[in-house]
């Protein structure tokens, strides 16, 4: 009689710790995948970053050149009254 007691607390155990297995595989595979999705989100957000960084180039070089105009040039944005239109 213990012999089968003995026989089921052994199955059990080794049954417990193949769901247990399984259980970790599993969710071992879901956070592969997360990471795979969270790579790839980092990849966008530093192309991102990456365009924003010239086109922030973009904008302070108009901006200095606006200054460059403005300050040694003396140059400003014409009236209405300063427009002229030509027509061929």
């Amino acid at each position: 009689m213990k012999g089968k007691w003995l026989t089921f607390a052994i199955f059990f155990a080794a049954f417990g710790s193949a769901v247990m297995l399984v259980q970790t595989r599993f969710e071992s595979r879901q956070s592969f995948v997360e990471l795979g999705q969270l790579q790839n989100e980092g990849l966008e957000i530093s192309e991102d970053h990456g365009r924003l960084q010239l086109e922030r180039g973009s904008v302070d070089k108009v901006k200095n050149l606006e200054l460059v105009a403005v300050d040694e040039l003396k140059m400003h944005s014409p009236k209405v009254d300063e427009v002229i239109i030509v027509r061929q």
